[in-house]
């Protein structure tokens, strides 16, 4: 009996730490690594409690912690050490989630198929939850004016206290739930359920075109284009095309939600930098970086010192950046520029790697989850921030794990 209690009470925190992501939005800034917390203890109590082990797959530990493992090696050749350990704080989720998912599957089976439903439907109706309270929070400051639309962005990134969030890492949860509809629909019976589900989507959807991320937003709208041209159900493919046209016409009558797209349209179609604007300051960011690259390609400066590197190229160029701190806004450069070729490389085949089993188990939620991270990659230096490092890798972990449990069972 206590045997089985001990079982049990290791699952157990390891359902907390799925409930802990699961619910991360409502969470406090400082309490989002809770999770971490909850999955390192459920390893560490495996390994003095648990049964024999079971034989996992090394290759998924590997390849989703060499990335890390990189980034702290460049810790030995990087002089600001105060910022390096900074930033490998931050990314601690790379090395603790692959970790501690690969010491807690060696010693108990999970049963992901009764996982999947309660957790997707906990993280889609926590940004559901999260949204209305900004929503409530936005009347009761009485924002809803003439500069809604203008100020919501910021509002979001620097008024709610320990409840704010980029906006790049706000259209990621907002993209993962929509994603997340797919299969909740298929798990849902009552057709009332079925409807609450798609005016939840619904909403986040329209959340999601107010934060005007583009890059988030093509490829969220691209993932279901693909997804229900599969399907072949005439009558879906003309609602996602409605409501594909409806947004864009209501986006266009907005001119602070135009205007960013306008903005990005005229830096490439007249090339000058020195417009101002987002798209203007990231151009001249990634000439920036891919100098900098050139000038360390092997071994890159180490992680402490790529800000250091991007300050002084900044500096060059008051009238575009204004005295203000960017990051490479692409995490491969990032990579590289803290890490070199190794940087570069490992995080590539973190990627890839992943990618390659979402493919072989053709799950058309994993493959969607993998290309909405690498195409905000492309873009954001992902990684680098607590949100996105606790994001990727634990659905990148999740996925590989179960896919491997699954297999597991089968055999």
């Amino acid at each position: 009996m206590l045997e089985f209690l001990k079982n049990n009470w290791v699952r157990t925190l390891f359902y907390i730490g799925l409930f802990l992501i699961g619910v991360s939005l409502l969470l406090p800034e400082n309490f989002r690594n809770a999770a971490l917390i909850a999955f390192a203890v459920a390893a560490f109590m495996s390994l003095l409690f648990g049964p024999k082990g079971f034989i996992v797959d090394k290759s998924i530990l590997v390849y989703n912690s060499f990335f890390f493992i990189v980034m702290l090696i460049s810790m030995v050749y990087t002089s600001n050490i105060e910022y390096g350990i900074k930033r490998i704080v931050v990314m601690l989720a790379l090395i603790i989630i692959p970790v501690s998912f690969y010491i807690f599957h060696s010693k108990y089976d999970l049963n992901y198929s009764k996982i999947l439903k309660p957790f997707y439907l906990l993280f889609f109706v926590s940004s559901i939850l999260f949204f209305i309270a900004v929503f409530i929070q936005n009347h009761l400051n009485d924002h809803f004016n003439e500069f809604i639309f203008r100020d919501y962005s910021e509002r979001l990134n620097s008024k709610y206290g320990k409840y704010s969030m980029h906006p790049i890492y706000a259209s990621l949860y907002l993209s993962i739930s929509l994603i997340l509809t797919i299969p909740l629909y298929g798990y849902l019976k009552r057709k009332r359920h079925k409807i609450l589900l798609v005016l939840g989507a619904l909403f986040l959807t329209t959340i999601l075109v107010l934060l005007t991320r583009k890059g988030i937003i093509a490829v969220t709208f691209s993932i279901f284009l693909v997804y229900f041209l599969r399907k072949q159900q005439k009558h879906n493919l003309l609602l996602y095309a409605f409501i594909t046209i409806l947004l864009a016409a209501i986006t266009y009558n907005i001119p602070d939600l135009k205007n960013r797209y306008l903005e990005m349209l005229n830096v490439f179609l007249s090339g000058d930098l020195n417009k101002g604007g987002s798209t203007a300051i990231r151009l001249s960011i990634y000439d920036c970086t891919v100098n900098a690259i050139r000038q360390s390609t092997f071994g890159g400066y180490g992680i402490g010192d790529a800000k250091g590197v991007l300050s002084l190229c900044y500096e060059q160029s008051p009238d575009v950046f204004q005295g203000a701190y960017y990051n490479s806004h692409n995490q491969f450069f990032g990579a590289w520029l803290a890490a070199g070729i190794a940087g570069i490389l490992s995080l590539l085949a973190m990627v890839f790697y992943n990618f390659k089993l979402a493919l072989n188990r053709l799950d058309f939620v994993h493959v969607s989850i993998m290309v909405i991270f690498f195409f905000t990659m492309m873009t954001e230096n992902v990684l680098e921030r607590q949100n996105g490092a606790i994001l990727f890798s634990f659905f990148i972990n999740f996925f590989a794990f179960k896919n491997f449990q699954t297999e597991k069972n089968l055999d």
